[in-house]
């Protein structure tokens, strides 16, 4: 009688128990429902502010539309990874930082692929990264000037040769203005200078750092508007050619000069 008293009062235990957990899980649940729906319709965590650094390449309204970001969205339930994937998916954007900031703003840092010079493309501009990406222009208003590479179609000389200077000699490449390819390889034009420089088809690291040596002792003192060119294609050395048609015209209009003063 004894074991059977005590079964009832388990069984009975049991279930009040039972009924008890499933009470406790019924408002777990409810109330989780509960401030789910208090959020979903709340308007203290709503997307207000977006902040965006560091973008030149892409407009603030690019990377929104990028997002797919609105004033709608909940920030208890922005998906950081997903957004972040979207944005990595960009050609422009090396690397990129999403920071929700509560309750209502968002941060984006911005990494972009560095341009390093423009390609002249029939009328339009496109141009080419540090580490050798062509990409279209679409947003330039915020970039200095860059060398212009004219040349409609970038061979891998080219590529190598605007990298290498990037890389080799700040110096030399803010001097360039303009770059050139023919069937003798690769040359220059300088910002304060009209003269041609001549790199040739290869061993362009070498070549920068003597060309980055002479215009540093040489460039200070040579009178460039007397130089045709400087050649670097052989040697290992910077070779001058003189402008003769313009020594010529110098010479004549010094003798013209000295005729006129000795009639005076």
């Amino acid at each position: 009688m004894k074991n059977i008293l005590q079964k009832i009062l388990f069984l009975i235990k049991s279930f009040f128990l039972t009924i008890f957990l499933v009470s406790m899980v019924s408002s777990v649940f409810f109330l989780a429902y509960s401030f789910t729906i208090f959020c979903l319709k709340s308007d203290h965590f709503r997307l207000e502010e977006i902040i965006i650094e560091n973008n030149h390449l892409l407009s603030d309204e690019r990377i929104i539309e990028i997002l797919n970001l609105d004033e709608n969205q909940n920030l208890l339930f922005f998906n950081e990874r997903n957004k972040l994937e979207k944005l990595l998916k960009s050609l422009y954007i090396e690397k990129a930082k999403i920071e929700i900031i509560f309750p209502r703003t968002i941060k984006i840092k911005i990494k972009e692929y560095q341009p390093i010079a423009y390609i002249l493309n029939g009328d339009k501009l496109d141009y080419i990264t540090q580490n050798g990406k062509v990409f279209r222009i679409i947003n330039s208003k915020n970039y200095p000037d860059l060398p212009i590479i004219q040349k409609k179609k970038i061979t891998e000389a080219m590529r190598k040769f605007i990298t290498t200077c990037y890389q080799k000699s700040e110096f030399v490449y803010h001097k360039i203005s303009e770059i050139y390819e023919n069937e003798e390889g690769i040359y220059l034009s300088l910002v304060d200078s009209s003269v041609k420089i001549l790199i040739g088809k290869d061993n362009f690291s070498q070549k920068i750092v003597i060309l980055d040596n002479f215009l540093n002792s040489e460039g200070t003192v040579l009178d460039f508007a007397d130089i045709e060119y400087l050649d670097l294609r052989f040697s290992g050395k910077v070779h001058l050619k003189e402008d003769l048609a313009l020594q010529t015209l110098k010479r004549e209009y010094e003798k013209l000069k000295r005729e006129e003063t000795e009639l005076n």
